[in-house]
Parts: C-alpha cells; sequence; structure tokens
C-alpha cells in the first residue's frame, strides 16, 4: 500500500445546495465519495457521500441541520465510499 500524498486530498468551502463556492477550482467530485462537515459555532456534523447535491437536499430540510451554514466538502479523486466511511467514522 501506498502513501496518500496530502496534496490529493482538497478542502473546499461548498454552498448551502453543494455546489462548490471556489468557482476556480478544477475539482470534480460531484457524484464523487467524500466526506463533508456542516457546522455553526455550537454544533458539527460530519457526514460521507457519493452525491453532495441530493445529500445537502435532505439536510436542507431538517431544522437541525439547514442552520450549519458552515460547510466544506473533503475530497480526493483517490478516495471511495469504503474510504469516507472510514474518514466519516473517525
Amino acid at each position: 500500500m501506498s502513501e496518500l500524498d496530502i496534496k490529493e486530498v482538497h478542502i473546499v468551502p461548498v454552498g448551502s445546495t453543494g455546489e462548490v463556492k471556489d468557482t476556480d477550482s478544477k475539482l470534480d467530485f460531484y457524484n464523487s465519495a467524500l466526506v463533508y462537515l456542516l457546522n455553526d459555532k455550537r454544533s458539527i456534523y460530519i457526514g460521507e457521500s457519493i452525491d453532495i447535491k441530493n445529500r445537502f437536499s435532505s439536510h436542507n430540510r431538517h431544522d437541525s441541520k439547514k442552520d450549519l451554514l458552515i460547510r466544506h466538502a473533503i475530497y480526493s479523486h483517490l478516495f471511495n465510499k469504503s474510504v469516507t466511511l472510514h474518514l466519516e467514522a473517525n
């Protein structure tokens, strides 16, 4: 097993519907395995998904998560579903 180069992992801010806020980003993580964080000053929610826009749509319908407006995605082209489940759990 080879070591993961940290340059291969990206943490990007995303909007409330899961869109990349950094429009200069060349990342292609829509419909890819990723871990995401929703937070405010008091709470944090960590999740994983292979469809961030659909998952955020679901979260936006729930009172406890729709108010967590600071949102980031952790993505790498090396991630798969198994990796994201492991990251989410840890």
